[in-house]
């Protein structure tokens, strides 16, 4: 147990629109309630015939009204690496068709004021990753409405990383993932890092 809470320090896990924090029964990392991150927005649970066993997917938050609408991050407590660390941050969108209206939306992904992705969202859940070096002590993932519905997000996540990794982000460039494939499994069993 000491070993899996030494390789979790500055990890920030949240699950947007849940009520409360929880450890994770499978991969037992830790989600806090997005409510200290942000002010806007309506709290959801996807319909019931789409619940996920990832529980995570199960609630969102959506931003029914403004614009651009932003998570605040700090990154300076809870030994994190801070201004000028390197982090993966990882948002996940899980539709389930919490409106009942069966339109999954399309929006913005911003990470401060850089375009990130455009959410292209559908009724199986959708993950951006990016490896960036912050600028400052906040890191903020914003969503942007474009007109093609309302945004949303389950969640959002942020692990520190080694400076030796990916040296190609830089403090003025950051990575996207285009795409991950899994050649070697004999099954669909999801392998995630505890």
């Amino acid at each position: 147990m000491v070993t899996q809470l030494l390789l979790r320090v500055g990890f920030i896990s949240i699950d947007c629109g849940c009520n409360e924090g929880y450890v994770d029964g499978t991969t037992t990392i830790e989600y806090k309630s997005d409510d200290q991150y942000i002010s806007t927005g309506e709290t959801h649970h996807v319909s019931p015939e789409y619940n996920q066993d990832w529980r995570a997917l199960q609630t969102l938050r959506s931003f029914p009204t403004g614009v651009r609408n932003c998570y605040d991050i700090d990154i300076s407590s809870g030994s994190g690496k801070g201004k000028g660390g390197k982090y993966l941050v990882r948002a996940v969108f899980y539709y389930g068709n919490y409106d009942g209206q069966n339109s999954p939306p399309e929006f913005d992904l911003y990470v401060g004021v850089n375009l990130w992705a455009v959410v292209e969202t559908r009724y199986n859940d959708t993950a951006f990753e990016l490896i960036m070096v912050a600028r400052t002590e906040t890191v903020s993932v914003c969503l942007v409405n474009t007109g093609k519905g309302t945004p949303y997000i389950s969640t959002i996540e942020l692990r520190p990383l080694s400076d030796a990794l990916y040296p190609a982000a830089t403090s003025n460039t950051s990575l996207t993932l285009q795409a991950r494939s899994n050649f070697a499994s004999a099954t669909e069993d999801v392998i995630r890092k505890r």
